[in-house]
């Protein structure tokens, strides 16, 4: 590479030998075999719920990012998943694996400094 005037001039040698005859690209097949999974505890109420809204169902009331996880005709839009629902009763069972003191779990909790207000 030689610079002149503020001009780049970049010389290099084409693949196979300087004949002007490059290897192709190519792209390595994808194989590549993974599932992820996340427990997230996705809703929050205050009180007991009387509820879920639609069709007392509550896999076509719960919506992940405003897909419902049931549509109405009762085809399924996620698979391999898991709901544990509760009402907000004071003897409820917690849910597994959210316990503080189950084995390996991880549980934290983030203030957001907003009140929950009925409407």
């Amino acid at each position: 590479m030689s610079i002149d005037n503020n001009e780049f001039i970049v010389a290099g040698q084409a693949g196979g030998g300087g004949k002007g005859k490059g290897n192709k690209a190519s792209e390595a097949a994808d194989t590549l075999k993974s599932t992820s999974y996340s427990d997230i505890v996705y809703l929050l109420g205050e009180g007991e719920l009387q509820g879920p809204a639609i069709d007392n169902d509550i896999l076509k009331s719960t919506y992940l990012d405003e897909t419902p996880i049931k549509n109405p005709d009762g085809t399924l839009n996620f698979k391999d998943f898991l709901i544990d629902y509760r009402v907000g009763t004071l003897d409820q069972t917690p849910i597994q694996g959210f316990g503080r003191s189950e084995v390996g779990a991880v549980a934290s909790e983030t203030g957001v400094g907003v009140q929950v207000k009925k409407t």
